[in-house]
């Protein structure tokens, strides 16, 4: 028996005899969008980071409207919670410590020679990566740690450690800022 082909096909045969005892026709209708433009998944996990925000408005009628990753750093300080010297320490402290993340891994299974004349100078690329992140960590205290480490590291709220409710994290972010700011000089 050949598959059934044409406006039918998707239709079971139970909902034909259903529709042929009711009269009725069956309509296919679109799939029809929330929203007239389309944002990406919905969940959770892809929502975190994305800032929805408007960019035009073409002919009157409205606005055209874009979902973009923001950094949570410039967020804030654009909201007046992070002042220019906390965000100034905190965008020299992440980029110190994405680099110390770009070093090449080490493949124990497959050992080289290093054969160049300087073997030394990718270890002293590795140290004066390492040293530029210590030289701004070492100013934060162990208890402010957690704070920047979650907040400016990973670039994520301050809810897992307790700052729970929009007046916590208010009250963390200003936290952040005195600390940053604090140690804005020394740097």
């Amino acid at each position: 028996m050949m598959a059934k082909t044409g406006q039918g096909a998707a239709v079971s045969k139970k909902a034909r005899r259903k529709n042929r005892r009711n009269g009725t026709k069956n309509v296919h209708r679109p799939a029809e969008l929330k929203s007239p433009w389309d944002y990406g998944a919905d969940g959770l996990a892809n929502r975190a980071g994305l800032a929805r925000e408007r960019v035009a408005d073409i002919d009157g009628t409205g606005t055209i409207k874009r979902a973009r990753r923001v950094d949570m750093l410039e967020q804030w300080h654009k909201r007046g919670l992070l002042s220019v010297a906390a965000y100034g320490v905190a965008e020299k402290l992440r980029n110190a410590y994405e680099v110390t993340q770009r070093m090449p891994a080490t493949d124990y299974q497959r050992p080289t020679v290093d054969s160049s004349p300087k073997p030394d100078h990718a270890i002293a690329i590795q140290t004066d990566r390492i040293s530029r992140y210590h030289a701004i960590s070492q100013h934060i205290s162990a208890n402010d740690w957690p704070l920047v480490e979650r907040m400016v590291l990973d670039g994520a709220g301050p809810e897992p450690l307790g700052y729970r409710g929009p007046v916590a994290v208010k009250q963390a972010l200003a936290r952040l800022d005195l600390v940053l700011s604090g140690i804005s000089d020394a740097i």
